[in-house]
């Protein structure tokens, strides 16, 4: 089952790729004024796929890796105690989850609004960020 996590290394690159243009393009509609176009809520609600995919793919990852099922006999206060272990059974996955959320929230402001307001660009930039903060970025794509 070791192509679920190729698959979950991979599809991260578009994520991220999606993720900081949504983030890039919002600043600019937000400075220059520009209204609300159907570029920006393409751009927006194909990166919430794209998230949403990977959070699918993420959860699979979840229960079939290895590296997470060497982690399996730990308990919870020795997890805690394991830099590592905490990562990628804990910080990785909730800090995920918390991005999705913002982009989400994200991606229904856009689809209401007619001006990219410093709040939306608030959200973009902090879903991004969380989810920049608790990749596992040592074992991405190995």
């Amino acid at each position: 089952m070791e192509i679920i996590p190729k698959i979950h290394s991979y599809w991260a690159y578009l994520v991220v790729l999606l993720g900081i243009s949504l983030t890039v393009v919002s600043i600019i509609y937000f400075i220059t004024k520009k209204p609300i176009d159907n570029i920006l809520r393409k751009l927006a609600l194909f990166t919430l796929i794209s998230f949403h995919i990977q959070l699918l793919i993420g959860i699979a990852t979840y229960f079939t890796s290895p590296i997470l099922e060497s982690f399996s006999n730990l308990s919870t206060a020795e997890i805690m105690k394991n830099d590592l272990a905490r990562l990628i059974k804990i910080e990785h996955p909730m800090m995920m989850i918390a991005g999705i959320i913002f982009i989400t929230i994200a991606n229904a402001k856009i689809k209401k609004s007619e001006v990219v307001s410093v709040g939306i660009v608030a959200i973009i930039s902090l879903g991004i960020l969380t989810i920049l903060s608790r990749i596992p970025y040592n074992l991405w794509c190995n």
